[in-house]
């Protein structure tokens, strides 16, 4: 279905086909997420995947958000002086011509009891991708948004699909957007690069702020 410029469009329309067509978007290979090397918490992380490993695939979708995703987040420490962390919040706005609307499943924006500028979402808490909808596209779709409300089209914005065990980190830069290699939040290792990742999101989010003081 194309998107349209006579109604408001919702996140779960949106495939990457029908942006490709109104946007111009191209997926490429070669925009990094940031990463910021942190002191590995081994405790913690064998607590999340001892917990988790042998279960998650059955979890339900609230089970996945309760007994894993909010552990990392929470672990992460993804909320600072002069931001916050937010769910199920409303976002919209009008890019070239076209509305695009929806809720957010998480994401961290500056503000303490209502998000203003977003920096980074999370989409798509699912068991497996086999649901209805394209999650990689809604989650294209609010960083689109995003670059409208903060004006930021010419920097890179951040995202993340969470689909059961697997995190998939996305970068999108004017036209072009990178999903990363999945991570699999059950693996040591690769649990520890998530956090890394987070660690980066982070970092960013507060070199954003101080810019826009010193601005």
């Amino acid at each position: 279905m194309p998107i349209s410029k006579l109604a408001s469009n919702n996140f779960s329309t949106l495939t990457l086909q029908n942006l490709t067509d109104t946007f111009k978007i191209i997926e490429v290979n070669t925009l990094v997420f940031p990463s910021v090397e942190i002191q590995r918490n081994s405790e913690i992380i064998q607590e999340i995947v001892l917990d988790s490993k042998d279960e998650i695939d059955s979890w339900t979708e609230q089970e996945l958000v309760i007994k894993q995703i909010s552990v990392i987040l929470k672990n992460a420490n993804l909320k600072g002086e002069n931001y916050n962390t937010f769910a199920g919040r409303p976002i919209g706005a009008n890019v070239e011509g076209f509305e695009l609307t929806g809720f957010v499943d998480f994401l961290i924006a500056g503000g303490r009891y209502e998000p203003t500028k977003p920096y980074f979402f999370i989409h798509e808490f699912k068991k497996s991708i086999n649901h209805s909808g394209d999650p990689f596209a809604q989650l294209i779709g609010e960083l689109i948004v995003s670059q409208v409300i903060n004006e930021s089209g010419k920097q890179s914005v951040y995202g993340l699909v969470v689909i059961g065990r697997l995190w998939y980190f996305i970068v999108l830069n004017e036209k072009y957007f990178t999903r990363m290699q999945p991570l699999n939040s059950t693996d040591p290792d690769e649990l520890f690069e998530i956090f890394c990742h987070l660690a980066g999101v982070k970092h960013y989010i507060e070199e954003q702020i101080l810019i826009a003081k010193k601005d």
